[in-house]
């Protein structure tokens, strides 16, 4: 991880600037500025330089009893920062006694991170730390923060990651890719940090990776309608609670923070599945019933009603993710729910609803579209083509009637 002042948390004495023996207040004050300008001071944590945790020996042996895990990457993989190792150091350490409170096959989680390493890095490495951990079943990815800090373009950084996915797939492996955390690099004493806008370039990459080609080594067995997605280290340290209270430096966390990325890393290893995405979109309790209601009693009534269901919920895990990723996607169709709950009632009840201003709609499903994978994007494009073409004939489309209007 970076190094040198902006990445301190103290340094050494300052000589007292004098003049004749006397000491210059002018320059006392400008040699106290340099000084907190050089530390992260200005963060709350300890006075004392991030703790570098010790070496870890542990591997993930053929013969060990126990699920096994490598988490893979920089100093922030390597647990700098942390201080109440309590629980092991770093997130691999908190993960590790998170996962092994359900009373099932006992979890081993081995950290195998470097200080101061970019994706390059992992790429160069990966071959060799699999082959000293044969028994490993899933590899947990986290590179990017000192590849922002040294402008590696994201392009280099997305291939260097897919060379990690593709080495640890050709082992028979599954991985998890961590995004980025977000880097306090605003701060005082922080502006060697990495660059906000390039860490949110790696993370497009990231979620990108996960619409691509390397699905099947991410794919770790969810349920239908699930996905797994990566934790969301970066919306986490951005917020201003996690930025207060769970930093040790500009970049590095402390052993809350990390715990904090323990708990997303668990989550996102059990998958992410549609009820996490049901508060933004449903206003009302009741709106997931109504729409349950829906497409029990009108949409799977009817042949064309059960063709577009099971175009749907083919691409279900996409759209999940599309919508995860684009929050203000989730706002718009949260107020067409709320703006049609009426419309939808009288379908059920066995009138035509209507759709006033269908303008919103279309609208919508075209930037849903534009936003999701492929194939996906070609079966909400024929959905909405068909839309079109049933108002152009004045029919009504799986119980609406679409105004003129867009």
């Amino acid at each position: 991880m970076p190094t040198g002042p902006a990445f301190q948390g103290r340094h050494e004495g300052v000589a007292s600037p004098s003049l004749g023996g006397r000491v210059d207040p002018i320059a006392v004050i400008a040699a106290v500025l340099v000084a907190l300008s050089l530390s992260c001071g200005s963060l709350p944590g300890p006075a004392a330089p991030c703790r570098v945790p010790g070496v870890n020996q542990r591997t993930c042996s053929e013969s060990l009893d126990a699920d096994c895990y490598v988490a893979f990457g920089d100093s922030i993989t390597r647990g700098m920062g942390d201080d109440d190792p309590a629980d092991g150091w770093g997130y691999a350490g908190a993960l590790e006694a998170l996962l092994n409170t359900d009373g099932e096959r006992p979890v081993q989680v081995v950290e195998k991170g470097r200080v101061n390493t970019q994706s390059s890095w992992g790429a160069e490495n990966v071959g060799r730390v699999l082959d000293e951990n044969p028994g490993a079943e899933i590899v947990l990815v986290l590179f990017g923060t000192n590849d922002a800090r040294d402008g590696v373009h994201p392009e280099t950084f997305g291939s260097n990651l897919e060379s990690i996915l593709q080495q640890i797939h050709n082992r028979g492996k599954k991985a998890l890719l961590g995004t980025v955390p977000f880097a306090r690099a605003r701060y005082p004493g922080c502006d060697q940090a990495a660059p906000d806008e390039l860490i949110r370039s790696y993370n497009d990459v990231i979620h990108g990776i996960y619409d691509g080609p390397y699905r099947p080594v991410l794919d770790l067995g969810q349920d239908p309608g699930c996905i797994v997605w990566p934790p969301s280290f970066y919306e986490h340290f951005r917020g201003q609670a996690a930025g207060e209270n769970e930093m040790c430096d500009c970049v590095h966390p402390n052993a809350e923070g990390y715990r904090s990325m323990a708990r997303l890393w668990r989550d996102a290893l059990s998958g992410t599945c549609w009820p996490a995405a049901y508060p933004g979109l449903f206003e009302h309790a009741g709106d997931l019933g109504l729409l349950r209601r829906y497409r029990d009693q009108v949409l799977l009534a009817t042949p064309a009603g059960e063709r577009h269901a099971a175009l749907l919920y083919a691409h279900s895990a996409e759209l999940l993710a599309t919508l995860l990723r684009n929050p203000g996607l989730v706002d718009r169709a949260r107020r067409l729910v709320a703006g049609h709950r009426g419309e939808v009632r009288r379908v059920l009840a066995g009138s035509e609803g209507r759709i006033a201003v269908p303008g919103e709609l279309l609208g919508f499903l075209e930037e849903l579209a534009a936003a999701s994978p492929p194939a996906t994007r070609d079966a909400l494009v024929q959905v909405r083509s068909e839309m079109l073409e049933h108002r152009r004939e004045g029919r009504s489309f799986l119980g609406f009637r679409l105004g003129a209007d867009e």
